[in-house]
């Protein structure tokens, strides 16, 4: 099940959620996995994700490839994910996220979970 979610309903979205995991492509040459996964605490700001990196791959790899993905898992058992696509830019110690897309999914194996309500 998908629910897509628009941008201007993001921030309250968000807000039901706890940290979520940074998705970044590795270059094609560097060893290892392709996806690299950091665990962040983004802020909703203008339209904007704001994502703090503690991490300097992370940095890098949105230098190298702006495209990233941001994912919140569940809250409750069988509740919606929050999946965030973008296009990140660095900004010092950052990455600034413009929004492609926006999703809660959760597989309908998952559909004894709560309904997803998004209230005023």
């Amino acid at each position: 099940m998908t629910i897509p979610v628009d941008v201007d309903q993001l921030a309250k979205v968000l807000g039901r959620f706890g940290p979520g995991y940074l998705l970044t492509l590795k270059p094609p040459q560097a060893d290892g996995p392709a996806v690299k996964v950091h665990c962040v605490d983004p802020v909703f700001d203008d339209g904007r994700l704001l994502v703090p990196c503690e991490h300097r791959s992370a940095i890098d790899n949105a230098g190298q490839d702006p495209r990233v993905t941001i994912v919140w898992p569940p809250l409750v058992h069988h509740g919606h994910s929050l999946i965030v696509d973008g296009s990140a830019a660095v900004h010092r110690d950052r990455l600034v996220v413009d929004i492609v897309g926006a999703i809660l999914h959760r597989p309908d194996a998952h559909s004894d979970g709560p309904d997803w309500v998004f209230g005023d």
